[in-house]
């Protein structure tokens, strides 16, 4: 009889449940400007979106970034100077890529000031 301690309990936890339980603890769209610790991801994904041709550009960009931050692969260097770069997550290739899919894929919650484009 199989012991449960032979067993690897693992959560299945969506890209969207990433975000809000992770992503967003630093990438909040509703903190104040003096307790941001970065820019809400939907100006992020803003930049990310202006700098690359494709969906396929923008998940490999953000991937390589999220996995590996430096200020070289920085897409968005003067919030990169203002808040310093990020530390890496800790998740999978395939979590991280999951996560950058969804947010190219669907709208964020976007901070009550900035305009819609």
């Amino acid at each position: 009889m199989p012991n449960i301690a032979d067993f690897e309990i693992t959560e299945v936890v969506s890209a969207k449940e990433h975000i809000e339980t992770v992503c967003y603890v630093c990438h909040s769209p509703t903190a104040a400007p003096d307790d941001r610790l970065a820019p809400p991801l939907e100006i992020a994904k803003r930049n990310y979106l202006a700098k690359t041709d494709s969906r396929e550009e923008f998940v490999d960009k953000m991937v390589q970034f999220i996995l590996m931050p430096t200020a070289e692969q920085a897409m968005l260097h003067s919030d990169v100077e203002q808040y310093g770069i990020m530390d890496p997550v800790g998740f999978s290739e395939q979590d991280v890529r999951e996560i950058a899919e969804y947010i190219y894929d669907n709208k964020l919650e976007k901070p009550s000031w900035l305009k819609d484009q």
